[in-house]
């Protein structure tokens, strides 16, 4: 089996479609967007009889309660892009020209300012997307290899053969 090869710029785009994935991958993500609508729900209950019994006060304050958890709700995902956009353009990979070479031994990246060799000892488990391959190194490492990236048809099916066959924690996703 010979190697795959990915090659990327790693920029905004990258950055937020990799943490898609990532986020994608936890579990108490899913139990937390269906939590914030009952709470919102609750709020809005309590706040209609707050006023339905003329209590001003907690009603207001309930009010505005329910009115930063709606805040975050809607503007917590753009906030959230903003500010991991805005890290990478500060950083010194920001732009990176980037090269995965995956064989049966190692992952190899090489960047514009990095080179690196991993062995495959180092990731821990490893997810394939319809559009990728997601691989992680402990809790909350990874790196992404968008399918968009192959050099060639072949690279993916060799990156999923040799993720498969190298990492103890595979599945498809």
């Amino acid at each position: 089996m010979s190697t795959a090869e990915f090659r990327m710029r790693y920029t905004e785009e990258y950055l937020l479609q990799a943490l898609a994935r990532y986020r994608a991958q936890l579990w108490w993500r899913g139990q937390y967007g269906f939590l914030r609508w009952v709470l919102a729900g609750m709020l809005a209950l309590l706040t209609a009889v707050a006023f339905y019994h003329r209590t001003f006060m907690p009603a207001y304050v309930l009010g505005g309660f329910l009115g930063a958890l709606l805040g975050a709700i809607f503007l917590g995902g753009p906030i959230d892009a903003w500010i991991a956009k805005r890290r990478l353009r500060k950083s010194p990979f920001h732009n990176n020209d980037l090269l995965f070479r995956i064989s049966m031994t190692e992952l190899h990246v090489t960047g514009t300012n990095e080179d690196s060799h991993l062995k495959w000892s180092a990731y821990s488990k490893a997810r394939r997307f319809s559009d990728g391959l997601l691989l992680f190194q402990g809790p909350s490492f990874f790196n992404w290899l968008p399918d968009s990236a192959a050099v060639d048809a072949t690279s993916i099916e060799q990156a999923r053969a040799i993720a498969r066959a190298q990492v103890k924690d595979y599945r498809d996703v």
